[in-house]
């Protein structure tokens, strides 16, 4: 009997394009909503992908892939807004493509909700990068708890901190830009 050949690391791995066409617009949403920056956000993706392809070999399956992607755009969000914090600047035309995707063709409703959504992004911002991170992972991703601690590297229960302080000081941002605090309904 002969047994077949194992494959090696290389064909075992996935397919860069694959991973790059299925992740790539989630992982922009996380970054973009981190750095609150198009531009940024770009070039975060950019560099996870360019990561991604040097150490994918080193990827075993031990989490899963969407996780280890996950906190390399994380962790490479953080990296670029401690590098341009002084040059940052908030780009404010800006909207969240899920009130994007249900604007309608109402004039009105439209720009209400691009104000709206500007207006949550400025209040994001605002927060500190711990907060921002689990919130995003959470409310824009739709993370479990556990997903979030594996991505963050924390304990599941610090999730529930960040989210629980995260959110009371994202009401504070909010109604400081003069929306309404049920907007945010006790998460």
């Amino acid at each position: 009997m002969i047994l077949p050949l194992t494959q090696t690391t290389a064909e075992r791995a996935p397919d860069l394009r694959t991973i790059f066409l299925t992740q790539h617009r989630r992982l922009f949403k996380v970054a973009y909503h981190l750095t609150s920056s198009r531009h940024e956000a770009e070039d975060v993706v950019q560099d996870v992908f360019v990561r991604l392809h040097e150490r994918l070999a080193q990827f075993h399956g031990e989490a899963k892939l969407s996780t280890w992607l996950y906190r390399m755009t994380v962790n490479a969000s953080l990296d670029a807004l401690r590098r341009f914090k002084r040059r940052q600047k908030w780009e404010t035309a800006l909207t969240l493509p899920e009130i994007e995707a249900g604007a309608n063709a109402n004039g009105a409703l439209a720009h209400s909700q691009s104000e709206l959504a500007e207006k949550v992004q400025i209040a994001l911002a605002r927060l500190r990068k711990p907060y921002r991170a689990a919130i995003v992972l959470r409310d824009f991703e739709g993370l479990a708890y556990d997903e979030i601690a594996a991505v963050l590297q924390i304990d599941k229960g610090t999730v529930a901190s960040r989210l629980h302080r995260g959110y009371a000081k994202l009401q504070k941002e909010l109604a400081a830009l003069g929306v309404d605090r049920s907007y945010l309904n006790n998460p």
